[in-house]
């Protein structure tokens, strides 16, 4: 045998192959003799399928999710004992693999319906709420090394959608609760920070976040009317929120990352786009006459410009937290202070925040609780025009300028500002020359005083208030296609504030078995908006 295997001859090398191939085989089938497939039923107490459980084998990686039956069916290795089940708000169950199909029963978690969650005017124990309520804890936001709210909230609550729509640092969330209620109309939630209706939260510190709840039935709308008939978000942040004995905590948080874009759109180089034009031209009887087509190898004309190279760039991001807390049985208390510094992956553009928050809470007597939140937000932003249908989007004609030209002179090296002899704006030149400048301030204030009238009986009066400012941009002459050529300068200017008085009586009682709350309220909400616009 071995000299066959091993001979010079054709014979010998057709058995060798065979006898690779029947170990090749063998292996295979023993392979798949040390797995079998396991299935069952993952059901709540109610015997109604739990639809995404996550079934795993317990020591493996190996795992799978229930379907809408609650079924599921697994690859489980010959020596494996044990399933391990588990739903967000049940107890996580481990089962012993038989060889008949697994009946599977979770029960709800105690400690999930203790859960203490927000509901408007108060709070109440998660169990004895019928509304759909999602929550989320600064646990769990903490675990995410992210920059901004929306990347912390992601994938975090059920039924809610969480995106941020442009890219742009520190741009607006978009937040959709249960899907779009509506094709036209705005389907934006509600948002509520410590008590305050805010527009939005790119004002917001993530690392001030204590908690997020996410009021998503039509039950919340008994408690805000018809400004929660998208849902409601409340945030509640760190410090000042309950009397204990907490020594001072210093709490020191720094967070880096590198951004580049994902990817590039394919573009043409010099010599394709060289050839499309000739024939594009030549398909409409007309003759390709420019420079840059009939004398290539020009020193202005003889190389390739990938203008998305030029446009975007590798950026350092970091957002730097500190916050200091703690309390006794009379006061709590919560300073913190954020900085993010979040340059944009497009050149010469840059994005930093300061954010400033206090939280107080104090006795006044022995029947009278008050509380203070004030909190500053100042933002710079320095973007470039990116419009899609705007001829000075550097973004727009990052994509759309010849590959031909440089955005730099080739003798001397310097930035031009047209292209081909006045054919095209040079994009580098316009995102260097033509930036936007926004500066945000955000201001705001909470004012309550809480007084036990009786046992269960409390008056609670608050006074909160918000401002918030502007804009401002500068066209220079060197763009403007107009004879003579003109400067186009811009500036907007906008102030808001925001007036919010609310008095509510509130009743909480408990009579054996039974539970009783009752809230009684008013509130009164002024807005305010002066904006200038100077075009000239």
């Amino acid at each position: 045998m071995k000299n066959i295997l091993h001979g010079n001859g054709s014979l010998g090398r057709k058995m060798q192959s065979l006898f690779l191939m029947t170990l090749f085989v063998l292996q295979s089938t023993l392979s798949l003799a040390q797995n079998r497939t396991v299935t069952g039923v993952v059901v709540d107490e109610k015997d109604e399928p739990i639809i995404g459980a996550n079934v795993t084998v317990k020591g493996t990686s190996k795992g799978t999710i229930t379907d809408l039956d609650g079924k599921f069916v697994i690859s489980a290795p010959t020596n494996a004992k044990l399933l391990e089940v588990s739903f967000i708000g049940y107890n996580t169950q481990t089962v012993t693999i038989t060889g008949k199909t697994l009946q599977i029963k979770l029960t709800e978690s105690a400690i999930a319906l203790d859960e203490v969650v927000a509901i408007g005017y108060g709070s109440a124990k998660k169990g004895s709420v019928t509304g759909a309520i999602a929550k989320v804890n600064a646990e769990k936001l903490e675990d995410r090394a992210t920059t901004n709210i929306a990347s912390s909230l992601q994938g975090q609550l059920a039924g809610v959608e969480v995106r941020s729509t442009t890219g742009e640092p520190g741009s607006e969330l978009q937040i959709r609760v249960r899907g779009a209620a509506s094709i036209n109309a705005d389907a934006t939630p509600l948002y509520v920070v410590d008590g305050i209706p805010v527009d939005d939260l790119g004002s917001l510190n993530p690392g001030d976040i204590q908690s997020i709840e996410v009021l998503k039935d039509a039950a919340s709308a008994a408690i805000y009317g018809s400004r929660a008939a998208n849902g409601i978000v409340i945030i509640t942040t760190k410090g000042g929120n309950k009397f204990e004995k907490m020594a001072p905590v210093v709490t020191l948080s720094h967070t880096s990352s590198i951004v580049s874009i994902s990817r590039k759109l394919d573009a043409m180089n010099a010599e394709q786009f060289r050839a499309a034009y000739k024939e594009a031209r030549e398909n409409n009887n007309q003759t390709a006459e420019q420079n840059w087509i009939v004398n290539p190898f020009h020193p202005y004309y003889n190389r390739t410009t990938d203008w998305q190279d030029v446009i975007f760039r590798t950026a350092y991001q970091t957002r730097n937290d500190i916050s200091v807390r703690g309390g006794n049985n009379s006061f709590s208390y919560g300073v913190s202070a954020g900085y993010r510094d979040l340059k944009p992956v497009v050149v010469n553009t840059k994005y930093n925040q300061l954010n400033l928050r206090t939280n107080f809470l104090y006795k006044v007597g022995k029947r009278i609780t008050g509380g203070t939140k004030v909190s500053f937000s100042n933002m710079n932003y320095t973007r470039i025009l990116s419009s899609g249908s705007n001829n000075y989007s550097a973004l727009r004609a990052a994509l759309f300028t010849n590959p031909c030209f440089s955005p730099y002179d080739p003798l001397s090296g310097e930035l031009v500002d047209w292209l081909g002899g006045r054919e095209q704006r040079n994009p580098l030149a316009v995102a260097t020359k033509v930036p936007i400048h926004f500066k945000r301030r955000w201001f705001t204030m909470n004012q309550y005083i809480q007084i036990n009238l009786m046992k269960g009986l409390d008056l609670r009066v608050s006074v909160s208030g918000d401002s918030r400012t502007n804009q401002d941009s500068f066209m220079p002459k060197e763009f403007d296609s107009n004879t003579p050529a003109r400067d186009n300068g811009k500036f907007r200017q906008s102030e808001g504030q925001t007036f919010l008085n609310e008095n509510t009586l509130s009743y909480n009682g408990k009579f054996k078995s039974h539970r009783l709350n009752v809230v009684l309220g008013q509130s009164l909400q002024q807005d305010k908006t002066e904006t200038i616009t100077l075009n000239g």
